[in-house]
């Protein structure tokens, strides 16, 4: 767990054992409140209620901001215990109904609060002596304690331990640059192998491919053309498997510089003299995209130790 995250999880165990367990000497303290100021307020209830609530508030608060849940827990069962005995002498001592007064005058009402609380200060008592430290220290609190005194330096610790393995997932899920690398030409190729079977789109508006003058046999440029783009964009990725030292990384560099840049004239071109046309748009958008990714991964890759093929 983060430090925040144990420091959340202590903070809450402190604050509920601290709520739970000072109720029990409270309750009992608030029995003796109620003997010892008998007719001395007049809105007993309401004084009642404020004495309560107000020392238990204390109580927990202090409990809380001790932080240590074994002490909170040994000292409510005393302090409980404690209180829990003096409540049947109160009664006694004050209004004369000592535990074996009212349970021969048949006072069972008051024999039973009494009672009940010699009941629960022994059970106390007993379970106070019970719980020793070897109880404490099987806590996973004490086993993996919290150093309050420098929560700062554990968060730049963690902060510090943290980076570091997350550089070390992004370098295990990254793709290597060479395979990533070559994946883009192979993109860059289909892409242009794509666009340039694209004109069967138009046999569906009853346009023809076969250009006016045509004679079955193309042009040279046009073979020099495919050859530029979609053949040196499958050698590239090609030899990108198997090479990577810095001459081709420099040629590699060059041609794809050369390559985005005819992405953009086409993507130009296309936009403002066929508007409309705009699935040809979206795929040289992704060309052109896809010219950019590579650019900047060849200049990553440049930047890496080179090695002889």
């Amino acid at each position: 767990m983060k430090i925040d995250q144990r420091l959340y999880t202590a903070k809450i165990g402190h604050i509920f054992i601290s709520i739970c367990l000072s109720m029990f000497p409270v309750t009992a303290l608030a029995f003796l409140f109620v003997k010892f100021t008998g007719g001395y307020f007049e809105e007993g209830q309401s004084s009642i209620y404020r004495f309560y609530f107000i020392t238990w508030l204390l109580i927990a608060l202090y409990y809380s901001f001790k932080r240590d849940n074994y002490k909170t827990n040994k000292s409510s069962l005393l302090l409980g215990s404690i209180f829990g005995f003096m409540i049947p002498i109160a009664n006694g001592v004050i209004s004369d109904n000592w535990i074996w007064t009212t349970f021969k005058d048949k006072q069972f009402d008051i024999f039973m609060i009494d009672a009940l609380w010699i009941i629960l200060a022994t059970i106390a008592i007993a379970v106070y002596f019970k719980i020793n430290p070897k109880i404490k220290q099987q806590s996973s609190f004490s086993k993996h304690p919290i150093d309050y005194d420098n929560i700062n330096e554990l968060r730049k610790e963690e902060a510090k331990e943290n980076k570091q393995q997350t550089n070390i997932n992004n370098f295990k899920n990254e793709i290597p640059m060479k395979t990533k690398i070559t994946m883009l030409w192979f993109f860059s190729a289909i892409g242009w192998i794509a666009h340039h079977i694209y004109g069967l789109f138009n046999i569906y508006y009853n346009e023809t491919l076969i250009m006016d003058g045509a004679t079955g046999e193309a042009p040279l440029e046009h073979h020099l053309y495919r050859i530029a783009f979609e053949g040196f964009s499958l050698l590239f990725a090609l030899m990108t498997i198997e090479m990577s030292n810095k001459i081709f990384k420099e040629i590699s560099f060059g041609f794809a510089i050369i390559a985005g840049l005819y992405n953009l004239y086409h993507l130009s071109s296309s936009f403002m003299y066929d508007a409309t046309n705009v699935s040809e748009l979206f795929i040289l958008t992704i060309m052109l995209t896809a010219s950019v990714l590579l650019v900047k991964n060849i200049v990553l890759w440049k930047k890496e130790i080179v090695n002889v093929i």
